[in-house]
C-alpha cells in the first residue's frame, strides 16, 4: 500500500471498536480514498495542506483540517495518519450502506451504516452541505470524534475517555487496540500495530 493510499484512510484508532470488517471492498475504497490525496498533493511532497485540499474537498473547514493534523504542523502527512484496518472497515461499511452506488450516503442510508446517525450528527458531518455523506465527510466526522475523545488534550485516550466517547467500547477491545499494554490508546499504539 503506497503512502497516499494509507493516508487517506483519515479515521483514528479508534475507528475499529466502532466499526464492522468486510476487507475485500474497502481496499477498492481506500484506493479511490486514496487518490484525492494523491491528487491533493499538487507539489508531490508528500504533504497536503488545506489549499491543497479544498482543491478535492472543498467543503473541508480548517476546524476539520487541524482534526486531521494531529502533529499541529500545518499539513498532513504520514505522520498525521491512522491505522488502514480502521480504514478499511469504515469504507466497506460505507459501500455496503451505498445502496445505489453513487459514493454517496443519503440520510435513510447514513441511518442503516450507522444506527446512531440522527439528523443533528448528519448535518454536522455533511461538510459541503450537499444533504449526502461521502466516505471523505464519514471521515472527518470520525476523526473529530477522536480528537473530542481526548478529553485532558495529552494526546492519549484513557479507557475511561474512550468509553465516554464511544459507548459501545469495552475492555476487551481497549485492551485489544492498546498494543503495547500501556494503559492508554496512542501513537506508540500504530507503531506497535507497524502502521
Amino acid at each position: 500500500m503506497n503512502m497516499c493510499t494509507k493516508y487517506a484512510v483519515t479515521i483514528g484508532l479508534l475507528l475499529a471498536a466502532v466499526v464492522p470488517a468486510s476487507a475485500q471492498d474497502s481496499q477498492t475504497k481506500a484506493s479511490k480514498a486514496g487518490g484525492v490525496f494523491q491528487r491533493a498533493d499538487a507539489n508531490s511532497d508528500g504533504r497536503v495542506t488545506l489549499e491543497e485540499l479544498k482543491t478535492q474537498i472543498p467543503g473541508i473547514t480548517q476546524e476539520r483540517f487541524a482534526v486531521l493534523d494531529r502533529n499541529g504542523d500545518g499539513a498532513l502527512s504520514l505522520e498525521d495518519r491512522p491505522t488502514a484496518e480502521g480504514a478499511q472497515r469504515l469504507a466497506a461499511r460505507f459501500q455496503k450502506a451505498d445502496t445505489n452506488n453513487d459514493q454517496k450516503l443519503s440520510m435513510d442510508e447514513a441511518q442503516k451504516a450507522f444506527p446512531r446517525m440522527d439528523e443533528e450528527r448528519f448535518k454536522k458531518a455533511d461538510a459541503d452541505g450537499d444533504s449526502a455523506l461521502t466516505v471523505q465527510e464519514i471521515q472527518l466526522a470520525v476523526a473529530a470524534k477522536i480528537k473530542e475523545a481526548d478529553a485532558d488534550g495529552n494526546g492519549k485516550i484513557s479507557f475511561e475517555e474512550a468509553t465516554a466517547a464511544f459507548p459501545r467500547m469495552n475492555e476487551g477491545i481497549f485492551k485489544r487496540m492498546d498494543r503495547n499494554g500501556d494503559g492508554v490508546l496512542s501513537k506508540e499504539d500504530r507503531k506497535e500495530a507497524g502502521q
